[in-house]
């Protein structure tokens, strides 16, 4: 059941206003009491109005966004979960989050929370004088959400490209920099989630591009996962692969490192060419599918089984490169305002 807020009605429901003539000609509504007191609006303070066709969006302008979390950690559930609750408050927008205890923080909970922290960028870790609370504070990279996101496919590729010359026989892997490559990637992708999560859109098409292009980022980021766990098979499948199935292995996985730094760039400026070629490059691996049975009478388990991972993670990069060719093709060829 919502929870009311004063008598101003239902806090997150639809308010009903009535609207009332001012002077000759000017209609006006009042804004909510309740409202106006949690976000500090005063007499003569301005309002931010967002034209979205059908409707008219209300936010404060008065002061800069804060939207902050409080926990206990005297609640075991808390302390049980607090750094997926950390993570949760990162990637899903909020600027901040204060953790306190009843007596100073025990070195254990201190640990979970320094742990979830340095998976995160741009956050900072304050502990109070008392050391019975800690308070979490985040921002935002500067950068365009295009660039950061272009920024990430060439680290998937650059993982890739690294499984490519490990086959080669032109670098040698282990599992703690894999870990490592790994960890950059997971930091990519909360750090993007966390943009497009605190991202005010100011119309309606600002708002579908943001949507879809978090659709591309979290389809971006099963391709790292996958292409991780890729990594850490291949690492003990290599010596069980004949030379031919290495260098086949080889060609296919050039096709997703190219790729996948190809569709991530294809964003800014957008390019409908850079989506096309890869939907070709990626349509090549798919197609194999078809021959499937013919190719695994003919070869290892060890090669079925990396090969059926390298058609899943074609799959999602397939799935990406349309929604990222479809953006290219409304940044580019869209006439219309899609507000009216």
């Amino acid at each position: 059941m919502a929870k009311k807020n004063g008598k101003d009605g239902i806090h997150g429901s639809l308010l009903v206003r009535k609207v009332q003539k001012l002077g000759a000609s000017s209609l006006i509504v009042t804004l909510p009491r309740e409202w106006t007191r949690r976000h500090g609006i005063s007499v003569g303070d301005n309002v931010l109005i967002h034209d979205e066709g059908d409707k008219l969006v209300i936010a404060p302008k008065n002061r800069e966004r804060s939207l902050s979390l409080s926990f206990d950690l005297s609640k075991f559930n808390v302390s049980r979960h607090i750094g997926r609750l950390i993570l949760f408050s990162y990637v899903f927008g909020f600027d901040g989050v204060e953790v306190k205890f009843t007596r100073p923080i025990k070195g254990e909970y201190l640990s979970r929370i320094e742990n979830a922290v340095s998976w995160l960028e741009h956050a900072s870790m304050e502990m109070s004088s008392d050391q019975k609370s800690v308070s979490l504070m985040y921002t935002i990279d500067d950068a365009k959400i295009e660039e950061l996101i272009h920024r990430y496919g060439k680290s998937v590729s650059s993982l890739l490209g690294s499984l490519v010359l490990y086959l080669k026989d032109e670098k040698d892997l282990d599992r703690a920099y894999l870990e490592e490559l790994y960890i950059e990637l997971l930091r990519r992708n909360y750090s993007l989630l966390r943009l497009t999560n605190s991202i005010k859109p100011i119309d309606s098409l600002e708002s579908v591009k943001v949507r879809y292009l978090s659709s591309a980022i979290n389809l971006i980021g099963l391709v790292a996962d996958a292409s991780y766990k890729l990594s850490i098979d291949l690492l003990s499948l290599k010596k069980k692969l004949t030379e031919e199935e290495k260098h086949r292995l080889t060609l296919l996985l050039e096709i997703l490192e190219v790729v996948s730094s190809t569709i991530s760039s294809s964003l800014n400026p957008p390019s409908v060419k850079k989506n096309e070629d890869s939907y070709w490059k990626i349509k090549n691996i798919l197609d194999l599918e078809g021959h499937i049975d013919d190719i695994l009478n003919n070869a290892s388990p060890a090669f079925g089984y990396i090969l059926a991972r390298i058609i899943d993670i074609a799959r999602l990069l397939e799935v990406a490169e349309n929604i990222l060719l479809c953006h290219a093709m409304v940044e580019k060829f869209n006439k219309y305002n899609m507000n009216g």
